[in-house]
């Protein structure tokens, strides 16, 4: 029996080391001298900084060399960054980056935050077409579809218990599966991370129900759930490519808040949904970390707090000790 458990420890250590070892980035991080800033990233909406960046060319007007590197798992590009395989990442669930944090402080800094306000957040209800749900109290004794994991499940429980909803099923589904469900009926609802939710109004097999942010609504304040990470080596190893790659991210978002029409036209390019879909698909507020006001550190503090006080998140966090200094900017 040992040596039974034994040989499943290592194989379970052998399946996560692959894990990590297949999502890193290859090759040389310094080209002809010149030190390359490693990005991982997601294709969804959530990381428009970065495909802003991109599109306008800010890493050339900066003259910082950059690769970006796509992961289907938020957990697997931390994991990656973790190991060392990755610099930076334009945004990414704060819990993901909490948790790394406990486990090993010091890692990373955060340079960027998105607040989820009713008019700005990247997540949405809808319900089947034709379903007969007209309000939240509607959805007593009904399925909603969701992201997996424990973040999506606890905030959807806590969004129904508020408003006054007591039966119900929690489904969890991977987004590729998230429009079937709801158009052949096996959920009722869909509280889902953009496009999929946009994009099941846009096919007609559903429609918003009330609007506004689902999880802005839950905390019952304006949260800061995602956030841009650097890597403390590379900040200390690098400091003048760090600044310049910084420097590039401050104008995405700049741009974003100023264009936000235009930001959301150059989804297409990094995001496999249609113009038309793009263009209705609402961004968090993102903000840089010297641009934040004393009002937007304590939501920051306060959003960390909630995770914890719901369990979410297993240690307190300190996140102004997470937050790059101003004084670094300048």
């Amino acid at each position: 029996m040992m040596k039974r458990e034994i040989l499943l420890t290592i194989i379970v250590l052998f399946v996560i080391a692959s894990v990590i070892f297949l999502n890193q980035p290859t090759g040389n991080v310094v080209k002809g001298g010149e030190y390359v800033v490693r990005i991982g990233y997601k294709a969804n909406a959530n990381f428009i900084p970065l495909f802003v960046a991109l599109e306008n060319g800010y890493f050339d007007e900066e003259g910082v060399k950059v690769e970006t590197f796509r992961f289907d798992s938020t957990n697997t590009l931390m994991d990656a960054f973790a190991a060392g395989g990755l610099d930076a990442t334009p945004t990414g669930n704060v819990i993901v980056s909490y948790s790394l944090d406990n486990n090993q402080a010091g890692l990373f800094r955060m340079y960027s935050f998105a607040f989820y306000t009713d008019e700005r957040h990247p997540e949405n209800l809808v319900v089947k077409k034709g379903s007969g749900i007209k309000k939240y109290a509607d959805l007593e004794g009904k399925n909603i579809g969701a992201n997996s994991g424990v973040f999506a499940r606890t905030m959807i429980t806590r969004f129904l218990e508020k408003n006054g909803v007591k039966d119900f099923e929690i489904i969890e589904l991977s987004s590729s599966l998230q429009l079937q469900a709801l158009e052949t009926g096996q959920i009722d609802a869909l509280i889902s991370l953009e496009p999929f939710p946009t994009m099941a109004v846009e096919m007609g097999i559903a429609k918003y129900l009330e609007g506004g942010s689902v999880y802005a609504k839950t905390v019952g304040f304006t949260p800061a759930f995602s956030g841009g990470v650097i890597s403390t080596r590379m900040l200390r190893e690098h400091p003048e490519e760090s600044k310049k790659f910084l420097r590039a991210m401050k104008k995405s978002l700049d741009f974003i808040s100023d264009n936000l029409t235009e930001s959301e036209s150059l989804l297409p390019e990094y995001v496999a949904i249609e113009k038309e879909i793009a263009e209705k698909i609402t961004f968090p507020e993102f903000r840089f970390a010297d641009d934040l006001d004393e009002e937007q550190k304590a939501l920051i503090q306060k959003t960390a707090d909630f995770l914890v006080e719901e369990k979410i998140l297993k240690e307190p966090v300190d996140t102004e000790k997470l937050i790059l200094e101003a004084t670094y900017f300048r």
